[in-house]
């Protein structure tokens, strides 16, 4: 994660530890969301992403 730390702290990234993610979601070669398990329940969660 080295090459992440110059960047950590933008308002704009989210970096999740020790969670599994089952899929990414595509429009077009573009991803414009994340679904993750990282609960302890197993439930899936959703980020989207945008362009600032």
């Amino acid at each position: 994660m080295s090459y992440l730390h110059p960047i950590l702290e933008q308002e704009n990234l989210t970096v999740l530890t020790d969670v599994h993610v089952p899929e990414l979601e595509f429009d077009g070669d573009r991803c414009v969301g994340v679904q993750y398990v990282g609960n302890a329940f197993g439930r899936p969660d959703r980020i989207a992403a945008t362009r600032g």
